[in-house]
């Protein structure tokens, strides 16, 4: 019973642990390693989970406007882009990070600036600006203790 009463006991605080580990970068610099990790598998996933909550909100007003387009022109774009018309009609965050990695480089701005060694990593406040040796410029925000990628200016 004493074996079975410290089993339980050691379960529920690796459960409790698990639950308060972070879930998001917690630095500038670790949300450049994310990210960058992301850019170059190509997976809109990981890039989806450090995007800010603005960002989320961009496309989620982009997501709406394909929802409603008629299905002609839903279609349409769904070739152009290569995805089914009815993930593009339900377009979630990492879907559309993946539609924005999978376009050729000269009109990718996180591919072309992944391309590029980085410069710096400048915190100002709650805003840190990731520069590109290309002049490129991405920018996170912090949101709570965790640090975002805000793409809403592109």
């Amino acid at each position: 019973m004493r074996l079975l009463k410290k089993l339980l006991l050691i379960v529920c605080i690796s459960i409790a642990a698990g639950s308060c580990a972070p879930t998001g970068p917690l630095t500038p610099n670790e949300a450049y390693s994310r990210l960058k990790r992301g850019v170059e598998s190509r997976d809109g996933g990981t890039v989806a989970d450090i995007l800010s909550k603005e960002s989320l909100g961009k496309i989620g007003r982009v997501s709406s406007m394909f929802a409603a387009m008629p299905p002609e022109q839903r279609e349409s774009l769904a070739r152009h882009y290569g995805v089914s018309e009815g993930g593009l009609a339900r377009l979630q965050p990492a879907d559309y990070m993946d539609i924005v990695l999978s376009r050729d480089d000269d009109r990718n701005f996180l591919r072309q600036a992944f391309s590029s060694p980085l410069l710096s990593i400048d915190r100002v406040g709650n805003s840190a600006y990731i520069r590109f040796q290309s002049g490129i410029s991405l920018l996170l925000v912090r949101e709570g203790p965790y640090w975002k990628l805000d793409i809403t200016g592109y």
